[in-house]
């Protein structure tokens, strides 16, 4: 079950199949067909994975500082995943950590990183930090 979620999430459309809830200290988004699952970052001491994130994808901006985020996903108040990531640029973008220098992302930290795509601007970033998608993505049509 707890990976069926998980690749149920990646079929979901993050600007149409979710509710998003933010105040100051946090944001998340609740499924709306099932508000049980949620996902949630969290910009507290407890919720910063690293204040300092270096990588060179992540301070390549016009502001370089970036900071780790641990992106949560609970399913009926229940935590079945964790995930990085990363402001980067003063925040303008949540961006996900790639899997080696092919800056590879698998499809559950793009679609995490699209769910919080507040400016609009996700698909510019993930492009300039010279990110793809897992191939099976592409197998997916998506």
């Amino acid at each position: 079950m707890h990976q069926e979620i998980l690749d149920f999430i990646t079929t979901t459309n993050p600007a149409e199949d979710w509710v998003a809830f933010t105040r100051k200290w946090m944001s998340e988004r609740f499924l709306k067909e099932d508000p049980r699952l949620r996902v949630r970052i969290t910009y507290d001491d407890e919720g910063t994975q690293c204040e300092d994130f270096f990588e060179p994808w992540a301070n390549q901006w016009l502001h370089p500082k970036a900071t780790g985020y641990w992106c949560d996903i609970y399913y009926d108040h229940n935590l079945i995943e964790r995930l990085i990531l990363v402001s980067v640029d003063q925040g303008n973008c949540l961006l996900p950590t790639p899997e080696g220098e092919a800056r590879v992302v698998d499809d559950l930290d793009f679609t995490c990183g699209k769910l919080f795509d507040v400016l609009g601007n996700f698909d510019d970033y993930f492009h300039k930090a010279k990110f793809v998608r897992a191939a099976k993505s592409l197998n997916h049509g998506k």
